[in-house]
C-alpha cells in the first residue's frame, strides 16, 4: 500500500512541470489571440 502511495505521489510531483508549462502556454495564448496557435503549438511540443 505505502509503495503504490509513493509511486503515485512521484508520478504527480513528475506532472507538476509539464502542467504549469501547458498552463503558460493557455494563458499566454488568450493574452493574444494573433499567435493563439502558434504559441499552443510551441507548448505542446516543449511538453513532449
Amino acid at each position: 500500500m505505502l509503495e503504490t502511495i509513493l509511486a503515485v505521489t512521484v508520478a504527480v510531483v513528475g506532472l507538476i512541470p509539464a502542467i504549469v508549462k501547458l498552463v503558460t502556454a493557455i494563458v499566454e495564448a488568450k493574452k493574444s489571440k494573433k499567435n493563439n496557435r502558434q504559441l499552443c503549438e510551441f507548448g505542446y511540443f516543449r511538453i513532449k
